[in-house]
């Protein structure tokens, strides 16, 4: 690998957030990136392509409910394209080494029983999404998660 010799990034993020309710809050975020490779001696079918590893497009979205001894987070991601190659040739979709835009979708459940301990299950990739982010991504996973505060 060898780093390009000037790039020039422009980008923009908003971000919103709205507590509905005592026990509701809802939120989300978007961010718009515009990288490209302006001048590579070391590769200059890269000059004019954009930087590898960094998508155009990424957004976010997600509830928190809190009541009480109980928190529950639902979450939501998305990101366009990703080039790994700097000649951005890897356009081909479902095959090893791409990286797919994707849309994945996490649940997390907090439960505290004593002030100083959390009990949580999380479920990652609630929709089983299998695509491609190098290797194709695992489907859906769950963790539990035993915390003890002192």
């Amino acid at each position: 690998n060898v780093n390009a010799g000037e790039a020039q990034t422009y980008g923009v993020e908003f971000e919103v957030s709205h507590k509905a309710t005592d026990w509701l809050t809802l939120w989300g975020n978007y961010t718009w990136t515009d990288a490209k490779i302006i001048k590579s001696e070391a590769d200059p079918a890269s000059e004019g392509k954009k930087v590898t590893g960094i998508p155009e497009d990424m957004w976010n979205i997600g509830a928190d409910l809190k009541y009480e001894w109980v928190k529950f987070s639902l979450t939501g991601r998305y990101f366009s394209k990703i080039y790994a190659d700097s000649d951005n040739g890897d356009t081909e979709t479902g095959v090893y080494s791409t990286y797919e835009p994707c849309f994945t979708a996490d649940a997390k459940l907090v439960v505290t029983p004593v002030k100083y301990m959390d009990v949580s299950l999380s479920v990652n990739n609630i929709f089983d999404e299998k695509t491609f982010q190098y290797y194709q991504t695992d489907g859906t996973s769950f963790f539990g998660e035993v915390t003890f505060k002192y």
